[in-house]
């Protein structure tokens, strides 16, 4: 299996549609599981959970993966747990507030910040963050088929395609 990697401007057609695409397959996906893993870093996981990877480690079908980014839970525009609370609240937190909820919008922004919306109106927001050394703030996953990336530093898309 070979990988191709594409790298693609926010204002292309292809990519505009591709995400279109995947907000549209990831309506009424269940999160199946989330949690923390190192410091504020994020895993999500919707749909059926099964092993894929090299390593077939357990996902969902839909893994969304936010790291070194500032992110908010909000419901009703109160704010219920963010980036810079302290670890042990986050691992005590996020799996109650949004484990079973059924997504609603998966909005990709030009800038490469993403907003996540729930049927019950609970809403993650990942805000595109520059850090220096790193390029991404989140990365979704569809199996092991393909991946997409937010922004870089050059402001552009990465999406890798297994073929």
């Amino acid at each position: 299996m070979t990988q191709l990697t594409l790298r693609l401007r926010p204002n292309e057609k292809s990519l505009r549609e591709f995400l279109k695409d995947i907000s549209l397959q990831l309506r009424g996906k269940r999160l199946s599981r989330v949690r923390r893993s190192i410091g504020s870093v994020l895993l999500f996981d919707f749909g059926e959970l099964g092993k894929f990877g090299k390593k077939k480690r357990l996902f969902g079908e839909w893994h969304l993966l936010v790291l070194m980014a500032s992110w908010i839970i909000v419901k009703k525009q109160k704010v219920l747990l963010s980036s810079e609370e302290p670890p042990s609240k986050i691992d005590e937190m996020i799996s109650p507030l949004l484990k079973g909820r059924e997504t609603k919008t998966f909005i990709f922004r030009r800038s490469g910040s993403l907003e996540l919306t729930f049927t019950d109106g609970t809403k993650l927001n990942v805000k595109k963050t520059r850090i220096k050394n790193y390029r991404e703030n989140w990365s979704l996953f569809c199996r092991d088929v393909w991946s997409v990336s937010n922004a870089d530093e050059n402001d552009m898309y990465r999406v890798d395609l297994k073929i």
